[in-house]
């Protein structure tokens, strides 16, 4: 399973923080009691951009999340997301997934295809940690 889940978004001068807000609650297994943690930083050109992220940290939440994915993906999406779980999964047993910010406003669950996401970092308990062990336990669960 996992130990826990990071999700993680920006926000562009150009979005409305509310919006992506929203989306991102989207992919969280409760909306209530999940703090979404905001954060200001510069652009390359002076642009505002505004970091979001939420952390599920609670066991059964975790196992919630993991549940959800599978059950709102779509079967292509699910069947891309094992087929390229080598290239996934990193080598600190992170799962790596990276989720369409639009759909996931319009309450869908894509995988994304662009560069406008929603992050998800999936810390997989593999003992002893190894890419290989942590592949292992993915397989199995996808």
């Amino acid at each position: 399973m996992f130990h826990y889940v990071v999700l993680h978004a920006i926000v562009h001068s150009t979005e409305d923080v509310k919006r992506v807000t929203s989306a991102l609650r989207f992919l969280l297994p409760m909306d209530d009691g999940y703090v979404v943690e905001e954060s200001q930083v510069e652009g390359h050109y002076g642009n505002e951009i505004a970091l979001l992220e939420a952390k599920v940290t609670n066991k059964r939440d975790v196992k919630r999340f993991v549940d959800l994915l599978c059950d709102r993906l779509l079967p292509g999406d699910l069947s891309r997301l094992r087929s390229e779980l080598v290239d996934r999964v990193d080598d600190e047993c992170m799962l790596h997934i990276r989720f369409d910010k639009q759909e996931a406003f319009m309450g869908r669950l894509a995988l994304a295809k662009g560069q406008d996401v929603i992050s998800a970092r999936l810390k997989i308990k593999a003992y002893p940690a190894s890419k290989e062990n942590a592949l292992s336990i993915v397989s199995d669960l996808f």
